[in-house]
């Protein structure tokens, strides 16, 4: 939350409106510019530090959203990793017409569905295809990311020894270049395919005709994908568990 502007704040920015002022009659006018410029400034400050907040995910001009520093430091048990970890990837294209994907935003939400990872990534070849229709994702979203292998390994530190859930997971731990054994795959369900005609569905799908919640209207957001999968994971718990004691 971004802090509360008061003309006591040392703050630049209104220091540069407040010797601007002239006449008496703009001191209010220069006083609202720079107590806007302030609280703006205040709150990129605070999103560095990121508490993550859903209500304002669309991706829009963020500088970088990393904030596995602090959910390391966590100690409240609802904002904790826990034993679940549903993932979702947003990608990027490089190569000629954007052809090969790319990690380009990477969140994990555990059992809660509660963010504990969630960063922008910088891929290691120059991106020809932000893809922003689907992946929300923008040029200053990727210049100001972490560099794929930090994430791949902020990542793999996370999901070690927890069961992964995801949907068409493979795709995600594809193009993060890991391995997961303990997985469950909300795309794999038979009763959830079966919803479907027998074929595999799509996330969207399910999440309107299990959680009756509509979804990926516009740019997708990996947090709401990854949150939507970790919902559909418990909405079939127990018959999750045994398809795959079964397999």
């Amino acid at each position: 939350m971004a802090k509360q502007y008061n003309k006591s704040n040392n703050n630049k920015s209104y220091r540069t409106y407040k010797k601007s002022e002239t006449k008496g009659g703009s001191n209010k006018l220069y006083d609202f510019i720079g107590g806007i410029t302030a609280t703006v400034n205040n709150a990129n400050e605070v999103g560095k530090e990121h508490r993550y907040d859903q209500s304002l995910d669309n991706s829009y001009g963020r500088t970088n959203i990393n904030n596995y520093s602090k959910m390391q430091n966590e100690r409240r048990s609802a904002f904790k990793v826990g034993k679940y970890v549903a993932v979702d990837c947003e990608f990027v294209g490089t190569g000629y017409k954007g052809s090969k994907s790319e990690l380009g935003r990477v969140s994990l939400v555990n059992y809660h569905g509660n963010v504990i990872y969630d960063t922008y990534v910088k891929p290691a070849k120059p991106v020809t295809d932000y893809r922003t229709k689907y992946s929300g994702l923008r040029p200053q979203d990727i210049k100001n990311g972490v560099s794929f292998e930090t994430a791949r390994k902020q990542v793999d530190d996370i999901i070690n020894g927890r069961i992964l859930v995801g949907h068409s997971i493979q795709n995600d731990l594809s193009v993060l270049q890991l391995h997961h054994n303990d997985i469950r795959d909300t795309s794999q369900l038979p009763e959830y395919k079966q919803l479907n005609g027998g074929q595999k569905p799509s996330l969207k799908f399910l999440s309107e005709n299990v959680l009756n919640k509509k979804i990926q209207s516009g740019e997708h957001s990996s947090v709401e994908d990854a949150t939507t999968t970790m919902e559909l994971y418990k909405a079939k718990k127990q018959t999750f568990e045994e398809f795959h004691r079964s397999r």
